[in-house]
């Protein structure tokens, strides 16, 4: 399953159940993407990992904290001066898509309770984790986007945070599925129904669809990915009723599922995906909460990911330096030419000063040279 927002959305639920009322006793960045908060909630202690890596964004709970740099960054410096031993109130989803946010009360500079806000947007190469005030002013981001990084939103310290103006989909939680589907697909062009796919379609119009969850419907509803205009009034009836049976599914927090081929873990859902079940193996759980179980499904990727990303920017500073050393081993070529005869053109100089004054203009000077003893021609520029 993708980290979509049926999975964020059980995720909020399982983080709302353990940390509210907890606070939050130390901040961890171990680099510049990824942050670990270790919240303690009377005995127990929980170490919420939170990535803004633009290929791997995900949060869940890991064991090992890590160990902290020597020097913190920035940001962490910020988020240790704002949240360090504060009460997590709240953790909210906005809509059904891939941000989740914390609402945070702690001190502030004056020893009065504020409200800040702590957000996770996890949306692949959009990815960021942002702090602002209770009034929804940034303090500052992982990630700074400036205007000419992005025309579409700034998020910056002391810029005003609001969600990314591109997020216009329906939460299908809060809508009548059938109808948004129907009035949709009455308002496309012919033109239109024949270069959309149903799935497309279902990932476009709701918001946190993903295509496993758009499979999914499809599968449970025996209609195949076809154009628009090829799937008929029962098929449509046959997708919104799919639809609106896995919504209910996603609303129970009571149990997922896991897929397995060869010993080896595939992929894992909040609801059963039907899809897979004729060739992988599933495993229900009902007493292990999913962003623990997250942990062990992304951890192994995350560090491969991290041990790439970091091979991958030695490699390119290698080759930078490379590039730059070739370009000046031309330009040292090209020297080592003009240089070839630098010790006879040195020779004429030196006998050019000493005979300055006897010297008529014209294509060669013919001069004495006393390392020798003889006469003989020196070229010039006759201009």
């Amino acid at each position: 399953m993708a980290f979509d927002g049926f999975c964020i959305k059980r995720i909020v639920y399982e983080y709302n159940e353990l940390f509210k009322d907890a606070r939050i006793s130390k901040i961890i960045q171990n680099n510049n993407f990824d942050i670990v908060f270790v919240i303690k909630k009377g005995k127990d202690s929980y170490n919420l990992f939170a990535s803004a890596n633009p290929s791997m964004s995900y949060t869940y709970l890991v064991k090992d904290k890590g160990e902290a740099p020597s020097s913190a960054l920035s940001f962490c410096m910020i988020l240790r001066k704002y949240l360090a031993n504060g009460k997590i109130l709240n953790v909210a989803q906005k809509g059904n898509e891939r941000i989740i946010v914390f609402e945070i009360e702690h001190l502030d500079e004056m020893g009065d309770l504020s409200v800040k806000k702590l957000i996770f947007e996890l949306m692949g190469k959009h990815s960021n984790i942002i702090l602002t005030d209770e009034n929804d002013v940034i303090l500052d981001s992982i990630k700074r986007v400036s205007a000419l990084t992005s025309s579409l939103r700034e998020v910056l310290p002391k810029k005003e945070y609001f969600f990314p103006s591109d997020l216009k989909k329906i939460n299908p939680f809060e809508a009548d599925v059938k109808k948004e589907i129907e009035s949709n697909i009455d308002s496309m062009t012919d033109e239109e129904k024949s270069k959309l796919s149903v799935s497309n379609l279902l990932i476009g119009l709701f918001e946190g669809v993903s295509k496993n969850f758009a499979k999914e419907i499809l599968f449970r509803s025996n209609v195949s990915d076809e154009k628009i205009n090829a799937v008929n009034k029962s098929a449509t009836d046959a997708i919104c009723d799919s639809f609106e049976i896995l919504l209910k599914e996603c609303q129970s927090f009571d149990r997922f599922f896991e897929y397995k081929k060869d010993s080896k873990i595939y992929d894992y859902s909040s609801f059963e995906m039907k899809h897979l079940n004729e060739s992988y193996d599933s495993k229900e759980f009902t007493d292990l909460y999913l962003c623990e179980y997250l942990a062990l499904f992304y951890s192994e990727k995350h560090d491969q990911n991290v041990i790439l990303q970091k091979s991958n920017d030695i490699v390119n500073l290698l080759n930078s330096h490379i590039s730059k050393n070739k370009k000046k081993e031309a330009e040292w070529e090209k020297e080592l030419i003009l240089c070839e005869n630098k010790d006879e053109l040195k020779k004429y100089g030196e006998l050019l000063k000493a005979y300055s004054h006897s010297i008529q203009r014209g294509k060669s000077a013919r001069v004495l040279d006393y390392y020798t003893g003889e006469e003989i021609d020196i070229p010039l520029d006759e201009n």
